[in-house]
């Protein structure tokens, strides 16, 4: 399985991607709420979350554990995880992530790579002058 994205590429549904559900998990509710009003939870995938309840639950997991996480919901096949990366005022501009087939991305590594991915995270943000005491803005 070859697994490649076009660079520029834009997929505006945030529920189905790793890197989406950082974004959305760091919203405020109110914000969160228009946003998934607005773009609504397509099914992409048999995998992607459509129930606003589960979605909810696994953004405050997102926000919990700090990294967002994808099994199969944008492509069948392929596992992303995702971590967001802050400036130095600790206000969330990107994140780092990886993606990887389900081949050579099994569960049980979620935390291991979750950690890697967040180790690159927090390094990238305190080269952008964030630092832990700043907390997200």
């Amino acid at each position: 399985m070859a697994l490649y994205s076009r660079v520029g590429s834009v997929f505006p549904y945030l529920h189905a991607v790793s890197v989406g559900k950082v974004y959305l998990s760091l919203m405020s509710e109110e914000k969160r709420h228009q946003v998934i009003q607005k773009i609504g939870l397509p099914a992409i995938t048999k995998y992607t979350i459509t129930d606003p309840e589960t979605l909810e639950a696994e953004l405050m997991q997102t926000k919990t554990c700090c990294f967002g996480f994808e099994d199969q919901e944008l492509r069948e096949g392929v596992r992303r995880i995702a971590d967001p990366i802050f400036n130095f005022s600790g206000k969330h501009v990107g994140c780092i992530g990886m993606s990887a087939s389900i081949f050579n991305f099994d569960l049980k590594d979620k935390k291991k790579y979750g950690e890697m991915v967040a180790n690159a995270a927090r390094k990238t943000s305190a080269d952008m002058g964030y630092q832990s005491n700043n907390g997200p803005a």
